[in-house]
Order: C-alpha cells, then structure tokens, then sequence
C-alpha cells in the first residue's frame, strides 16, 4: 500500500513507538489494517488510528506523515524500502538501522539518527542531537552503510565507530566528530568542536573549515590536490544544488593530516587550502 498520509491528533509526555510503520506502511492490505497496527506508548500498547488521522496522501511516498511532535521516538527506524515524508520535529533514533529507502525529516531529530545505519538515505532539514550515525551506547559499530544528509547542526560523536556510508553535515558539528571511525566519509561545512577524529583508525573526515589547531594524534602529510574529491563534489551536487560546490573547492587542493597515531594511523584528515596557497606538487 502507497500514498498513506497520517496526521498526528494527540499530545503525550510518554514517548511513541513508531518504528511498526517502517513495514507495516507496505505490508498492511487496507488503512484499516494500518489503523489497527499496535504502537508502544510509554509502556502499554495503543491502535494507530486511536492516535493519528489516516488517509490518503497526493504526494509521491510511500508515507507522510504531518504534525510530528518530538515525542515520536524511531521515526522510520529500521525502514528497508520506499519513502517516507515527515512534517515537523522528532524525537530520538529517527531513521535507526535503515538498510534501504528514503526518510525526508523537514524538522529536526534527537538524539541518535542514522544509529547503525547499514543503507538508505537520510535528510535531515533541521538539526539533530548527538550520535547522528554513530553506536549505540556500549557498542563499536556505528553506521555501516547509506547516506546521511543534515542541513542544520549536530551535537558530539557524529560518525562514532562508523565503517562504512557517508555523512555530511552543513551546519556546525560538536565534540569527537568521527570518533573510533573504522571506514567511509564524513564531512563538515560549519565550525567542529574538540578532538575532531579521535582514535580514527581509517577513513575520511573532510573539515571545510579548519579546526582550532591540529588534532592531537595528527600529524601534517602534505599539501595536494586530490582527485576523487571531485566526483564527491558532482555527487553531492546532484544530490542537492550547490552542496558540492559549497563544501569542496575547485581544484580540490587540501592539507592532508594523517592519524590517529596512537592507533592504526590510516585515517586522513583533510582541510581545504586558504585561497592563493600551493600544493607541495
């Protein structure tokens, strides 16, 4: 089933399960069905349709969902397939362990988006808390694959223990971007806070604004341009105008930093040159 639009119709101080609707959406036969899904509120079961308005939306998704209240925990959590439009703000975990599709958040998200996401894309219009595309508390493995897009700003441990995927944030970006980073990319365009990269073993942390001194365990390699920066600026134009063009210069000349040298020290640290500088080549 495509094209269902739910409107939210309740206020709580308890937190609302959402993530039944990653397959129930396409699974059930009916809104009907859809309207009797069971959601965890708090710690009781409720039907769906106790809690929302359903029918039938004229966008192109698979759901849409409008008046969201930053109660809602696990937005699109776990989602394999299609896509999802949200209007408004949400709680914590949106979008966690998606392996497929798309979720479109026009708002901001708590803590923990992106959380062990293994493929997918995600948007993110607003802000988020901390952890976007990180590990959970007590685990090594964060984000494993897909997309992650955040126009706002984030708060600490972006990127924590992530192997895989790319993340770009176009706002600022707390304490220990990257932390633990095993593979993939992430990318800043705003400000970042202390110990950007810490413990990084490989990977790539693009900083388009140059951090407060170098990151202890860094250590300069050389000024160059690199090449395949350039089809990371074409990818991301196309994935939103100018995105591209905003975060990685032409031609893509960077310092390169090396590190974390405490570690395995295979990771790359990369901040663009200041205009009029030369690569060592």
């Amino acid at each position: 089933m495509k094209r269902v639009l739910l409107r939210l119709e309740t206020e709580s101080i308890l937190p609302l399960d959402l993530e039944p609707l990653s397959t129930a959406v396409t699974r059930a036969p009916s809104l009907e069905a859809l309207r009797r899904v069971q959601l965890w509120q708090g710690r009781r079961r409720v039907a769906l349709g106790k809690l929302f308005q359903v029918g039938a939306t004229k966008h192109d998704v698979d759901l849409e969902l409008r008046k969201a209240k930053p109660f809602l925990q696990r937005v699109g959590a776990g989602l394999k397939s299609g896509r999802f439009l949200v209007h408004g703000d949400v709680g914590d975990y949106c979008g966690r362990g998606m392996s497929g599709g798309e979720l479109l958040l026009r708002g901001s998200a708590g803590h923990g988006a992106g959380l062990e996401m293994q493929g997918g894309l995600l948007r993110i219009q607003g802000d988020c808390g901390d952890s976007l595309g990180g590990a959970a508390p007590g685990r090594q493995t964060g984000m494993q694959g897909g997309l992650i897009l955040l126009r706002g700003s984030c708060g600490a441990r972006a990127g924590e223990y992530m192997r895989r995927g790319l993340v770009v944030i176009q706002g600022d970006c707390g304490d220990c971007c990257a932390l633990g980073m095993h593979a993939g990319t992430l990318a800043v365009l705003g400000k970042s806070g202390r110990m950007p990269g810490r413990r990084m073993r490989r990977g790539t942390l693009f900083l388009a604004r140059a951090p407060r001194g170098t990151p202890p365990g860094f250590a300069f390699c050389a000024s160059l341009e690199i090449g395949y920066l350039r089809l990371l600026r074409r990818h991301l134009n196309r994935l939103q105008r100018g995105l591209g063009a905003a975060l990685i210069p032409e031609p893509p000349r960077v310092h390169r930093y090396m590190g974390d040298l405490v570690g395995l020290g295979k990771a790359e640290l990369l901040v663009p040159l200041p205009s009029g500088d030369r690569t060592d080549g």
